[in-house]
């Protein structure tokens, strides 16, 4: 047997619980601070008879995603369809961003498409840890979804997300929505943007929008004098 196989078979069968008592995980406008409320605690007790709570759940996962490199090839991918299709059922948006984030750690093709189906997530944060999430996949389907966040997700943590993620894809289509990024009129998301660009282009034109316009309109701009110690100590509380 394979010396990984109880564990994984102790995470499958608490997920096919998931699966099961879904419907069991209760959350207000801020779910995490049940932790606090005494009567809740003793509520989650008392369904942990019947199916797991919240809390329970997201120990799990993070048990999960910890230890998802360890598993067997088949038996990795097993898991994540199971996790795929429960973020599919999910109504909680805590819990959503749990199996996500959890996804994350799965390099297979569906852990990957529900990434990217996450993107589009109704609530921002799920969206933002999907993003994340898509940074090392290094497939098309991927960078396409994370340059239309760029430009078009209504959240600007998402599109600042989206923007870091794609300082791994060495791409046209990536340098182009970075590029149309730096239209933006906010200097956070240039930052990225500039970043992410070096990365991808393997230029550095430091933190001048101006510049980095004219290299990606085909110019050829002097790099800039490297900056002052006081603008290196302002760019990096900053960040």
């Amino acid at each position: 047997m394979c010396p990984h196989q109880p564990r994984y078979i102790w995470h499958l069968s608490v997920l096919l619980l998931f699966v099961v008592f879904a419907t069991g995980c209760a959350e207000g406008p801020m779910p995490r601070t049940a932790w606090f409320n005494p009567w809740t605690r003793q509520q989650w007790e008392e369904d942990e008879k019947f199916g797991p709570t919240y809390y329970a759940k997201v120990e799990e996962l993070t048990k999960i995603r910890k230890a998802a490199a360890s598993y067997p090839p088949a038996e990795r991918q097993r898991l994540a369809l199971l996790l795929a299709g429960r973020l599919r059922e999910e109504q909680s948006r805590v819990m959503r961003e749990e199996l996500t984030r959890t996804l994350c750690a799965f390099p297979d093709q569906a852990a990957e498409d529900a990434l990217i189906a996450s993107a589009n997530d109704q609530d921002g944060v799920v969206r933002r840890v999907a993003c994340e999430g898509l940074a090392l996949r290094s497939t098309p389907a991927a960078m396409e979804t994370l340059a239309r966040a760029v430009g078009s997700d209504s959240e600007l943590e998402v599109r600042m997300a989206a923007a870091r993620s794609l300082r791994n894809y060495k791409d046209p289509v990536a340098v182009n929505a970075l590029g149309a990024a730096l239209e933006e009129n906010n200097s956070g998301l240039q930052f990225v943007a500039m970043d992410s660009l070096q990365a991808t282009t393997g230029k550095n034109y430091g933190t001048s929008v101006s510049a980095w316009k004219e290299y990606l309109q085909g110019g050829n701009p002097s790099p800039p004098p490297p900056p002052s110690i006081a603008v290196q100590l302002q760019d990096w509380l900053w960040w």
